[in-house]
């Protein structure tokens, strides 16, 4: 599998899992007694915390990315 063919798979899988979780937030919003409060994390509501856990999980999407789009395919013998 070419390196190219690996970040095209990655996009791929990026892009469905967000379609999917934003069918899945639809869905939720369908049923009468769903409320926000059932699927907020404990540090929703302090802010600092909040961000730096999203600021902290979009630098560790990045540098996945990164490492693997400069990873050299491995010759087989």
């Amino acid at each position: 599998m070419c390196i190219r063919d690996s970040g095209i798979i990655l996009a791929s899988g990026l892009m469905a899992g967000g379609a999917l979780g934003g069918v899945l937030g639809a869905a939720l919003r369908l049923i009468p007694s769903f409320h926000e409060d059932l699927i907020q994390t404990p540090f929703y509501a302090i802010d600092p915390i909040s961000q730096s856990v999203s600021a902290l999980l979009f630098i560790g999407l990045c540098v996945y990315v990164w490492r693997g789009s400069i990873k050299t395919e491995k010759k087989t013998s």
